[in-house]
């Protein structure tokens, strides 16, 4: 009995290990294909430690199986960042920035967590002619003053809805005064 239990246990423990995703950290990693696991700050927010000063980080983040269609989802899950956004919308102090692609070159949107009280929330990578893989790009820096908590945020794979237009439809005879006439007969 004592054996039973003990393989029951070991195959239990097997198992717990096999579905927790693997943790990617800002600091560690610059371009990365995957469809789960956690993406975190360089401290990994959840173990207690702030982030450091004067970082400067970049990640890409793409879907593993480039090209289907599939695109990167970020559901953040804790956010704390010291950051602030002025007037003109420039973010100062530790701030991320998330871009729609491959790499930083487009316009992303600023996030500057406890001090701006933006938080990312979900961000979902758009497919289209920039970023045709469904990637998403995020950079990070934080100034020399003092670190906070950080950032932890799961990272899935989505398929896009298919866009549906409604195609233009005519008749011969064109149609007048909005009526429509139709034969039961034929």
């Amino acid at each position: 009995m004592r054996y039973i239990k003990k393989q029951l246990f070991t195959l239990f423990f097997l198992f717990s290990i096999s579905i927790v995703g693997q943790n990617y950290n800002i600091a560690e990693d610059d371009f990365i294909e995957v469809c789960e696991g956690v993406f975190t700050d360089s401290n990994a927010a959840s173990n207690g430690i702030n982030y450091l000063n004067n970082e400067n980080h970049s990640i890409t983040i793409c879907p593993d199986t480039a090209g289907t269609g599939q695109a990167i989802q970020l559901e953040f899950t804790t956010f704390s960042v010291l950051g602030n956004i002025s007037s003109s919308g420039v973010p100062s102090d530790d701030f991320m920035i998330i871009y729609n692609g491959e790499d930083d070159s487009g316009t992303g949107t600023p996030y500057t967590g406890t001090g701006g009280s933006t938080v990312p929330g979900v961000i979902v990578a758009e497919i289209n002619a920039v970023n045709p893989d469904g990637c998403l790009t995020i950079t990070f820096e934080s100034n020399g003053a003092v670190g906070f908590a950080g950032w932890e945020a799961n990272i899935s794979c989505f398929e896009p809805c298919q866009e549906i237009s409604n195609p233009l439809i005519s008749t011969t005879p064109a149609l007048t005064d909005s009526q429509l006439t139709v034969d039961v007969d034929e």
